[in-house]
């Protein structure tokens, strides 16, 4: 599991839950990985600088910086796309939560 890439997480019978990984992967030597979920792009989850938008085959999502967290390796089921592309957007939403600026 690489930087950047989206995974399909493991919900049971609660609906689909797309999440962005966060972490290294150079850092594997722990069964968790932090991730920030990923919801359908709406105004009312934009905040600037902090919930970046993305592309996910096509279709617009926010990354949830704010809600990220770690789950077991195990849970993420599917490989759906890599969002490598919007690494700026995502390290400035992380520089934001954890420093202000």
């Amino acid at each position: 599991m690489k930087r950047f890439e989206v995974w399909k997480l493991a919900t049971g019978d609660q609906p689909e839950q797309l999440v962005l990984v966060l972490q290294s992967e150079r850092i594997d030597q722990i069964r968790t990985i932090v991730v920030a979920p990923l919801r359908p792009s709406t105004a009312n989850l934009v905040i600037e600088k902090l919930t970046p938008q993305l592309s996910v085959q096509g279709t617009a999502y926010v990354a949830l910086i704010p809600l990220m967290s770690a789950v077991d390796r195990r849970e993420l089921i599917e490989k759906v796309d890599h969002a490598g592309q919007f690494d700026y957007e995502i390290m400035a939403a992380l520089d934001r939560l954890f420093t202000g600026l």
